[in-house]
C-alpha cells in the first residue's frame, strides 16, 4: 500500500478544539505532537483494515465504502482542529482542508469522510449512555408517545434522550451514521490497546457488543433512515393551523422534526396536537 501524506497547516494557524464537557468538544487532547498523531493515525487505520477484514459485525458494515473508513481512521487525530487563517468556512476544518486542499480529493468524499470523524465521539457517548441506563431498547408504540420537553427532563428515562439527540444526529449525517459508529468503535478499541500513552484519549471500557446494541437500538426505535421521514405538517399547514408567521414556522418545524424523531410512528393528527399544546404552553 501507498504512504499517505497530509500537509497539515502550520501550527500558528491552528485553533485549539474545545475541551471535553463545551459544547463540540472532543477527549483529552491527542494532538500534542506530530509524532502522537501519526502514531495514532496508523493505529486507527490498522485496526479499521483488521476490522474490515473480517466483516466486521454491525449490519451495515458491507456496504460501507472501504476508502472512506480508512480515511476517516487516518485524520480522526485532526478532529475538531480549525485552521484560523482559513478564508472559507469548509476550508477552517482541518480534516476537509487536508483531503480537499491537500491531496485534492474530491470534494463530496472530503465531506463525508469529515462528517464521519466529526460525529464519532458524540456516537461513543451516545453508546456509553445506552450502556450505563440499563435499559433495554424497545419497538416504538402508540403509548410511548414522548415529547421532546420530556425528554430533555429525563422523564421518560435515558433512552428517550439518547434517541432526540442521536435521532437529530442521524437527521444530519443521513446514511454515514454507521460509518461514524463504526469509527466510534474502531477509536475505543485503538484507546483501550494503546492505554495511557501520550495523546491517547481515555477509553470508555466499552466493547464491541455495547455498539452493536446501539445500533440495534437505532432500529428498534425507527431512526435508522431518520432523513427519509416525511413532513407531517409542512409549513403552509403551520401558518393555516396555529396562525404563525416569521421566525415562528421555522421554530414550530424544528419541534415537529424533534418530535418525529422521539414518535417516527407518529400521525399527522398527532403531532398537530403536540404543536398546539407547545403553543399554548408558552
Amino acid at each position: 500500500a501507498g504512504v499517505l501524506f497530509f500537509p497539515p497547516p502550520p501550527p500558528s494557524s491552528l485553533r485549539v478544539p474545545p475541551s471535553e464537557g463545551e459544547e463540540g468538544g472532543v477527549p483529552q487532547t491527542y494532538f500534542n505532537t506530530q509524532e502522537a498523531r501519526s502514531a495514532l493515525s496508523g493505529a486507527l487505520v490498522e485496526r479499521m483494515g483488521g476490522v474490515l477484514e473480517e466483516g466486521g459485525t454491525l449490519r451495515n458494515v458491507g456496504t460501507l465504502d472501504a476508502g472512506l473508513l480508512v480515511l476517516s481512521a487516518f485524520v480522526l487525530p485532526y478532529h475538531g482542529w480549525e485552521n484560523k487563517d482559513a478564508k472559507k468556512q469548509k476550508d477552517a476544518r482541518v480534516v476537509f482542508s487536508m483531503l480537499a486542499n491537500g491531496i485534492k480529493y474530491p470534494h463530496r468524499e472530503a465531506e463525508q469522510i469529515d462528517a464521519i470523524s466529526q460525529n464519532c465521539f458524540a456516537m461513543r457517548e451516545f453508546v456509553k449512555i445506552l450502556k450505563n441506563s440499563g435499559e433495554s431498547p424497545r419497538s416504538p408504540k402508540d403509548e410511548d408517545l414522548v415529547t421532546p420537553e420530556q425528554a430533555r427532563e429525563g422523564a421518560r428515562g435515558e433512552l428517550a434522550k439518547v434517541q432526540l439527540e442521536a435521532g437529530l444526529m442521524i437527521l444530519k449525517i443521513k446514511e454515514l451514521w454507521p460509518a461514524s459508529l463504526l469509527l466510534a468503535r474502531v477509536a475505543e478499541e485503538v484507546f483501550q490497546e494503546r492505554g495511557v500513552e501520550e495523546g491517547v484519549p481515555h477509553a470508555e471500557g466499552l466493547d464491541s457488543s455495547d455498539f452493536e446494541r446501539f445500533e440495534s437500538f437505532v432500529r428498534l426505535s425507527g431512526l435508522s433512515e431518520a432523513w427519509k421521514l416525511p413532513k407531517l405538517l409542512d409549513g403552509k399547514e403551520i401558518m393555516k393551523l396555529f396562525g404563525a408567521k416569521g421566525s415562528q414556522v421555522g421554530e414550530l418545524m424544528d419541534a415537529q422534526k424533534q418530535w418525529q424523531v422521539l414518535n417516527p410512528e407518529g400521525t399527522k393528527e398527532q403531532a398537530e396536537i403536540y404543536l398546539k399544546h407547545r403553543l399554548d404552553s408558552n
